[in-house]
């Protein structure tokens, strides 16, 4: 009976561990797609003063993400979909000195002079990695512990 019981158990775990191989691409269409409307909006980046530090501030319209929606309304049949999400935000980006320390403050009034806009910082997921609080945060520092693909710090603009 105990092996039984172990037996199904493993099988419900190893289940709900299946991922679609279909449910990968989609991902990667998503951040290819966010890839090209980030560099797209840095062609146009405004390059600002704050503290003596010079930072790009890119202004993206809209984001695309992958996730899970229901099929024909059954309970337990979901699918991966691609979905784009209107909303503008902005990308921070550190130019120079490229080793200077900064903080969230300093990305949030980069974006206000770049855009005339009210900014708030997003820490997001990357509040676990940095292990502090955001708005004591060194950012240089946490650049260096996350994707080496990271292009400016996330604000939400609010105009």
């Amino acid at each position: 009976m105990k092996r039984f019981v172990t037996l199904v158990m493993t099988a419900l775990f190893l289940s709900g561990c299946y991922t679609n191989p279909g449910d990968a691409a989609k991902k990667r269409y998503a951040r290819t797609q966010n890839a090209t409307l980030q560099n797209a909006a840095f062609q146009n980046a405004r390059q600002v003063q704050v503290d003596g530090l010079t930072f790009n501030v890119a202004v993206v319209d809209g984001s695309y993400s992958a996730g899970l929606t229901q099929i024909n309304g059954r309970l337990g049949d979901y699918e991966t979909a691609v979905a784009f999400r209107e909303g503008t935000y902005g990308l921070v980006e550190l130019v120079t000195p490229t080793t200077a320390s900064y903080g969230a403050s300093q990305v949030e009034a980069a974006a206000r002079r770049a855009t005339g806009c009210q900014a708030k910082f997003s820490m997001g997921v990357l509040a676990f990695v940095g292990g502090g609080d955001a708005a004591t945060m060194d950012l240089q520092a946490l650049s260096k512990k996350v994707d080496s693909k990271l292009r400016g710090w996330r604000v939400e603009l609010s105009c």
